[in-house]
């Protein structure tokens, strides 16, 4: 994996960029809407409380999720991007190198098993890329970013 990602041009280290402020802008979003329920928790169980204050928790609450879900579509776009526009790159140096073959080579290997083998490969890479890399960045930073809440608001749990 470490030899494929020495492939990454500037473009694509842009859209693995891109992608990366996306998702940590969609962690964020979706761990700050917990803040808003437990307000509007507290404002149930307190007498006096408006119903005024209870919508307008409720409308942050929805608006955080439209961002996030947002943030989630434009991170789609830009995996698919960073998958597609690899592949491409991936594509054309195995073609490049494939023509640099001398004829004994290309006696070895049938076309149709090149043809194969070629796009095979470049659709699992790109398969990995566009579904794995955002797992492969979502999850540790919504895992360190979950922790970092909990340590900061309850401190004591870490004691």
């Amino acid at each position: 994996m470490i030899r494929l990602m020495k492939q990454m041009t500037k473009q694509h280290v842009f859209y693995a960029f891109c992608l990366i402020i996306f998702i940590v802008a969609q962690v964020v979003l979706e761990l700050t809407v917990p803040d808003y329920m437990s307000d509007i928790t507290k404002l149930v169980n307190t007498p006096g409380s408006q119903m005024s204050e209870i919508w307008k928790c409720g409308e942050i609450m929805i608006l955080l999720s439209l961002l996030a879900f947002a943030c989630s579509i434009i991170g789609k776009y830009f995996s698919a991007k960073l998958a597609a526009s690899f592949s491409q790159h991936l594509r054309k140096q195995i073609f490049c190198r494939v023509e640099s073959f001398s004829m004994e080579e290309i006696d070895r290997f049938s076309t149709a098993s090149l043809i194969t083998r070629s796009t095979n490969d470049c659709t699992q890479i790109q398969n990995i890329m566009s579904r794995g890399f955002n797992q492969l960045i979502r999850v540790p930073i919504m895992a360190g970013y979950a922790l970092f809440k909990i340590s900061t608001r309850y401190w004591q749990w870490l004691a």
